[in-house]
């Protein structure tokens, strides 16, 4: 079990750090526009390095930002242009840097962004003026904090506009969606076009699908019992089980949706079967002590209901129509019925306490799957149950479910 199990996380580990995801569009260095299929990482921090390939086949190339002067990914928000951007400083002349922006809103007034380490700074532009820095920063001692709100000023002097008023930039924070509502106003209400290229950014999208499947399970429990007529514990065999339930998924609009979120509510039925050895008087006249080994059988099932809180997936595509996927998640299972034990031997019930104690308990699982035409999958799951107790000793349950999956939404 062990070693299928680190089987499966190498492989999935290989694939998810080799899977890459090119896309259309175009490069400019040299002054020469490169039409090209670039890696989209969605980049949360400007990037540093541009991967890129000029046709299917050929070898990926690498090139530092700074000796491009744009990118641009068709189809979705990633637009960066290579710019001297003018640094105010309090008291003094401002200073010029080299910065790989990201255009956020493009127009007679443009806005502009550059990532760092999280830290996300903000530029602008008036038609035809140099880039310059949104100011603001915020400082802090043992006796008091301080901000720098300059932009508000700034954003006062440069965007003429009847409507925007100081007590309106009061409330502006330095925040991308605030700043960009400020531009696209200023460009409606001076009645130019622009283009916004948040409203390109990729969209989460949340996916219902009903599962469904079996498994082999085995609960890998030997149990003890206080009774003078058991000779040993008892042993649980291989168990069955039958499940079914729905499944809510939120794909991440990050790196081409790779990455997704899930939860979901599965109803399981367990089978299980087990045995044990006991003795049992003979009558011999002569020796009214004397013993015999038997050996008797029992089964019994129970139900089971799986919550699933939260889940991660990570997405592999290997063709226009096909993706494998790998997953883990923390459940947590409660017990909803349970049948009485039956046994070939009836009157070992009263010794025979196998009423097994089916805790509600925290489990979790991991999965291999595959996926066609984003609606049919399967997935081999292994599944770490809740703790099963028989008597003083207990050993969790292990199972490999197959499950078949279709995506309603």
């Amino acid at each position: 079990m062990k070693k299928i199990i680190i089987i499966l996380l190498l492989f999935c580990s290989k694939q998810l750090f080799s899977q890459l995801e090119f896309q259309k569009g175009y490069l400019i260095f040299n002054n020469e526009k490169k039409e090209c299929l670039i890696l989209n990482k969605n980049w949360s921090n400007t990037p540093k390095t541009v991967s890129y390939k000029l046709s299917t086949d050929s070898p990926v190339i690498v090139r530092d930002v700074n000796t491009l002067q744009e990118l641009v990914i068709y189809n979705t928000n990633q637009k960066y242009l290579l710019a001297q951007v003018e640094i105010p400083q309090i008291g003094k002349a401002p200073t010029y840097e080299k910065r790989f922006l990201k255009c956020l809103l493009l127009g007679e007034a443009s806005l502009y962004s550059y990532t760092n380490k999280g830290k996300e700074e903000f530029f602008f532009k008036i038609e035809n003026s140099g880039i310059i820095k949104l100011v603001h920063s915020k400082s802090r001692n043992l006796e008091s904090k301080s901000e720098n709100n300059s932009y508000k000023q700034q954003l006062f002097t440069k965007l003429k506009c009847n409507s925007i008023t100081v007590s309106n930039l009061r409330s502006i924070k330095y925040v991308e969606k605030h700043l960009i509502d400020v531009f696209q106003h200023f460009n409606s209400c001076r009645n130019k076009e622009y283009k916004n290229y948040n409203l390109l950014r990729a969209q989460g999208k949340f996916h219902l699908s009903m599962v469904g499947g079996a498994s082999l399970f085995d609960t890998e429990q030997n149990q003890n019992f206080n009774s003078t007529n058991i000779l040993d514990g008892i042993t649980v065999n291989t168990t069955n089980s039958y499940t079914a339930g729905l499944e809510i998924e939120y794909s991440i609009p990050f790196n081409g949706y790779k990455w997704a979120l899930y939860s979901g509510v599965n109803y399981s039925k367990y089978e299980y079967d087990g045995s044990f050895n006991y003795n049992f008087p003979l009558n011999v006249p002569s020796n009214p002590d004397a013993m015999a080994i038997g050996k008797a059988l029992f089964s019994s099932n129970y139900t089971n209901l799986e919550l699933l809180p939260i889940g991660f997936r990570y997405n592999s595509n290997i063709g226009i129509k096909s993706h494998i996927f790998y997953n883990g998640a923390i459940t947590y299972n409660i017990l909803l019925s349970q049948e009485e034990v039956t046994t070939n031997e009836p009157e070992f019930v009263e010794f025979f306490s196998i009423e097994p104690e089916i805790e509600n308990g925290i489990g979790f699982h991991l999965g291999l799957g595959y996926q066609y035409n984003s609606q049919y999958g399967i997935e081999l799951r292994y599944v770490k149950t809740s703790t099963i107790k028989a008597g003083a000793n207990a050993k969790g349950g292990n199972a490999f479910v197959f499950l078949l999956k279709y995506r309603l939404l």
